[in-house]
């Protein structure tokens, strides 16, 4: 059966800009900026490549990417949802999308996201970054014992991720678990002794059980990382 001319013309439409060298090639040169942390420069190269190739998801998302990280989350959101459009089998867009969410409030859809990558990634640190952002929702909605089994469930996937640790520990505090707090808090600091959000979250468990000099060493250990972490970002 012959193809109809409209279907050709649609499908030549979508294959030619894939085939234009220009477009390899802004593509190419955003994706070594965004290596290089060199976001501003990453957005103008995506914005041009998807003027040339408005197909490529992973544009979209690498694009996403940038504007998150230069602090425009919404329109980040938007790169990630037309990046889900055009290809929804990517599962690394609804994780970045997700955590993403977080940041502009939209929990119950952040809880979405991160639940499809739960449930679809074969990849066990996949499932683990899933399974952190959606208890790092579900922890913003008040689910505290949904998010201790999710962040559970993250450290049993990928013991090494630290955040789990610390956020749980943010749960037990929340709950006024005080001694499960303390205990995760420093389970994090023993694998990242640099963890700033750990001391902060041992210093109010420690506070809460009296203990006012542990509770200030925590503090003052927070301040002076901060602090440290604060000049090492103004010399570059």
């Amino acid at each position: 059966m012959d193809t109809q001319p409209g279907a050709q013309t649609n499908h030549l439409r979508r294959i030619l800009p894939w085939l234009n060298p220009w477009w390899w090639y802004f593509s190419f040169r955003g994706d070594r900026c965004i290596l290089a942390g060199r976001f501003e420069e990453a957005k103008r190269w995506f914005d041009k490549s998807l003027s040339l190739n408005p197909y490529s998801g992973s544009d979209y998302g690498h694009r996403g990417y940038a504007c998150v990280k230069l602090g425009d989350v919404h329109g980040g959101i938007a790169d990630y949802s037309e990046a889900i459009r055009i290809n929804p089998h990517v599962l690394n867009h609804f994780l970045n999308r997700s955590a993403a969410q977080i940041s502009t409030g939209d929990f119950v859809n952040s809880v979405a996201d991160a639940t499809i990558v739960v449930e679809k990634a074969q990849d066990r640190l996949f499932v683990s970054a899933g399974l952190l952002n959606r208890g790092n929702a579900l922890i913003k909605l008040g689910h505290y014992d949904q998010a201790i089994a999710d962040y559970t469930a993250a450290i049993v996937a990928n013991p090494p991720i630290v955040t789990a640790y610390s956020n749980r520990g943010s749960a037990h505090l929340a709950k006024e678990e005080y001694e499960l707090a303390i205990a995760d808090t420093t389970e994090a600091l023993l694998r990242d002794p640099r963890y700033t959000n750990a001391y902060l979250n041992r210093s109010l468990a420690r506070t809460k059980r009296k203990d006012y000099d542990g509770a200030k060493a925590d503090a003052s250990e927070a301040i002076r990382l901060d602090r440290k972490s604060t000049r090492l970002n103004s010399s570059h």
